[in-house]
């Protein structure tokens, strides 16, 4: 799986930023009392809206990974510093729920982009058949250390 470019912003500009879990519940009528009420699915995405200012050279790496490792949004990708401000030690994969939108920032790029975060492991904790183990090097940049297939 692929991760967010390590020499672009890892930390998203502040405005506009908001964490919005999605409902993840089915409500039934019944014919006498309260409704019925149980859970779709296990997990429900999490919508999270990041921006980040980039130069020119890293607008094209933006939409060089969108377009090619990303498979124009297709496939998910990791991003560990928005892991902590979503969920804490929890690890998620994002993918792009449209086509990211570029505008011009001064000298600069402002990139914004609409994601969803899947819970991404541990396996003790959420029952998935993987889990990925990070590694913090001294330089402040995660890497994935270990790839633990359960």
């Amino acid at each position: 799986m692929q991760s967010w470019p390590a020499n672009l912003p890892q930390c998203s500009i502040r405005n506009g930023f908001k964490i919005n879990p999605t409902e993840n519940v089915v409500r039934s009528k019944t014919a006498v009392g309260p409704g019925k009420v149980r859970a779709r699915a296990t997990f429900a995405p999490i919508k999270v809206p990041p921006s980040v200012i980039v130069t020119h050279e890293e607008y094209e790496q933006v939409a060089s990974f969108w377009r090619d490792n990303l498979e124009s949004g297709a496939l998910r990708f990791l991003w560990p510093f928005l892991d902590g401000i979503i969920g804490g030690s929890r690890s998620y994969a994002y993918q792009f729920d449209a086509p990211f939108q570029a505008t011009p920032f001064g000298q600069n790029w402002k990139v914004d982009m609409q994601l969803s975060a899947w819970p991404f492991g541990p396996a003790e904790e959420d029952g998935l058949p993987f889990a990925l183990v990070f590694q913090l090097d001294e330089a402040m940049h995660y890497t994935i250390k270990q790839f633990v297939g359960i």
